[in-house]
């Protein structure tokens, strides 16, 4: 039966109040579950328009263990350098192979150690000046 007694209900309430710091970490990992949301839908959503397929079959194609594998990883997955990614398609695109061929073959070249150094130059090109110097066997 609940309590008519406003000061008995205060006391309950201030009892069963999280805490300032509880709250605050709890909002920062719903903060950083929001943003691997974000990061997969994102992607689902890429993936999407690259392949021209509605974001449903993305979604299928993905299945609930590569998705969740995706959320788990999310963190790690969105602090990569784009850049990698656009050389790895344009690679791919340029010489009509597939990107599985292009990841191996870029990953295992010399520029991704200068892409890789945020303090060298090669970072904060282009993607064509970068496919270009690849192709080059140098930066140009």
């Amino acid at each position: 039966m609940p309590t008519k007694n406003p000061q008995s209900r205060a006391l309950i309430a201030e009892r069963c109040a999280p805490k300032s710091q509880d709250f605050v970490a709890m909002e920062e990992r719903e903060e950083a579950r929001l943003n691997d949301l974000f990061f997969v839908c994102s992607l689902i959503e890429y993936v999407a328009r690259q392949t021209k397929n509605e974001r449903k079959v993305i979604v299928k194609a993905m299945g609930h263990e590569g998705i969740t594998h995706y959320l788990d990883l999310a963190e790690v997955y969105h602090c990569e350098n784009i850049d990698k990614y656009r050389l790895i398609y344009e690679k791919a695109k340029r010489e009509n192979i597939s990107f599985v061929d292009s990841l191996f073959a870029v990953y295992d070249s010399w520029i991704m150690r200068k892409i890789d150094d945020y303090n060298c130059s090669m970072y904060y090109e282009n993607t064509s000046y970068q496919y270009a110097s690849l192709v080059a066997g140098h930066a140009l």
